[in-house]
């Protein structure tokens, strides 16, 4: 897969200015060693009060759940999701099927713990996804581009480490390269999120037991600055190498693997769908994460497992409506997975949110009355192919753009737009615009048609959604800072 970096967050984040600041607690405050001192304080008078408010701990599927301990973590994240996203996706399934998403369904469950979750970093209001990773790895704010390395330069053993150094198995499952931002920020420590070829050893330094995703680029030999082969270095310290869809879902589950399943991010589940070529080699976020749980279930001592659906920022960056709500979608399929795990594993402590917003997704209201709503949401189905599986195609030469567009969005818009287009392409030929740029101009029309709009190509700032059930959650409060919930889950579990 050719890569499309414009369309998504470039690798360094923000800007440069954004990344400098100074203190432990940064900018924006939180996260320092008093800070997460006094949060203990509270969240153990938090489970006490709900102990003494619930006469019976939670159920789930009929069994009842202790409160405090828990033997397994699964840890889901929908990055760049807004609230507007999660409605989406929600709205989609209704209309659908008649009922709403797995993670709407959550909040049905007795004794669920919900929370609105601030995202700030150290030094920024609006944070990325490195510094929103560290805060769960670390239990501390970093400035953004940092992967759990504080302002002050310490770098503390991330919370996946420090799992295995109890005897837990560790996993990380994602959509994104394997060595992106998120899954680095629970196992890895660097200065720069930029730093891949790094994160990809120290994942095998530090022993982590299921890896799964894309970024092969960062482990051959041929793409790594220093030449090495990280496949045949995993191979010696006997991890089973799997390199397409077949491979996973013939593989035993015994011992420890790396899975890659593509040079840079994985495709869009929209383009999986409609590209059969694409779903013969890449697995689903879903069956990846069933692989996942069905090899980590046999640690005697329990497990970590986070499982990110990485691609609903790029999405939002991209500000691809139809890619978006596909991508959500596709990761509450993961979500029901972790469900029904949990189900059958009452220890488990399931937690289920993300890092931040990103391009602001809402449906808008559309005609008189908003009547003409319903019918402008149906048309997003038209879409067969993401803006990023669509633009290689843009700009190819003796490229038909009408042809182009009806493949991929399943209409074409006015001959003002494509005359307007054209010219648009030329620029990004010659490189005088960026394909992010283009990708905010095709959302335009596709934002009339659907009634999907976006506010920006960037992160937000916005306050997001936290769900979770199992053994731990009750010290949950209603209202949440992001680095508070690394004390959370680290404590449910007895480590630190």
């Amino acid at each position: 897969m050719s890569k499309q970096d414009d369309f998504r967050e470039n690798r360094t984040g923000e800007t440069e200015a954004t990344l400098r600041g100074a203190g432990r607690s940064g900018a924006c405050g939180g996260g320092g060693h008093s800070s997460r001192r006094e949060f203990l304080k509270t969240a153990m008078v938090s489970g006490m009060g709900v102990g003494m408010l619930t006469a019976a701990p939670q159920v789930v599927a009929g069994k009842a759940v202790a409160e405090g301990k828990a033997k397994n973590l699964i840890l889901m994240v929908a990055d760049g999701m807004n609230l507007g996203t999660l409605s989406l996706a929600n709205h989609y399934k209704k209309r659908n099927t008649g009922t709403g998403t797995t993670w709407m369904s959550l909040y049905e469950w007795p004794g669920v713990r919900r929370s609105l979750v601030e995202t700030w970093s150290a030094n920024s209001l609006v944070t990325d996804s490195a510094a929103a990773g560290s805060a769960w790895g670390i239990g501390e704010r970093v400035n953004n581009g940092s992967i759990n390395v504080t302002p002050d330069g310490r770098r503390p053993v991330p919370a996946w480490v420090l799992a295995k150094q109890a005897g837990k198995l560790t996993g990380l499952v994602t959509t994104t390269r394997m060595s992106h931002a998120t899954p680095a920020s629970f196992a890895t420590n660097v200065d720069h999120r930029d730093e891949e070829d790094r994160i990809a050893e120290q994942y095998r330094e530090r022993g982590m037991d299921v890896l799964l995703g894309g970024g092969s680029e960062h482990f051959a030999a041929e793409k790594r600055k220093d030449g090495k082969d990280l496949w045949e270095l995993y191979g010696k310290d006997g991890y089973t190498v799997l390199r397409d869809r077949s491979a996973l879902r013939a593989w035993s589950g015994s011992g420890r693997v790396l899975g890659i399943f593509g040079e840079d991010h994985l495709p869009y589940a929209l383009d999986l769908e409609h590209d059969p070529e694409l779903r013969r080699q890449v697995p689903s976020l879903e069956e990846m994460t069933e692989a996942a749980l069905e090899k980590l279930k046999g640690g005697r001592d329990g497990f970590v497992l986070m499982v990110e659906g990485g691609r609903v920022d790029h999405a939002g960056h991209a500000n691809d409506a139809a890619g978006i709500l596909r991508e959500q979608l596709a990761f509450d399929e993961a979500v029901a997975a972790g469900r029904r795990f949990v189900e059958k594993n009452p220890d488990t402590l399931l937690i289920v949110t993300t890092d931040h917003g990103t391009g602001g997704a809402m449906l808008n209201g559309v005609g008189p009355a908003y009547l003409g709503t319903n019918d402008a949401f149906g048309m997003v189905d038209t879409a067969r192919h993401s803006f990023e599986y669509m633009f290689p195609r843009l700009v190819a030469k003796e490229a038909n753009l009408e042809e182009v567009l009806e493949a991929s969005l399943g209409f074409v818009p006015g001959k003002d737009f494509v005359d307007s287009l054209a010219e648009r392409v030329k620029r990004v030929r010659s490189g005088e615009m960026s394909a992010r740029k283009l990708a905010g101009y095709l959302a335009e029309p596709v934002g009339k048609r659907t009634g999907i709009h976006f506010t920006s190509q960037n992160h937000t700032a916005d306050l997001v959604e936290l769900v979770a059930v199992g053994p731990g959650s009750e010290t949950i409060p209603p209202a949440l800072e992001n680095w508070q919930l690394h004390e959370v889950y680290m404590r449910a579990l007895g480590i630190g």
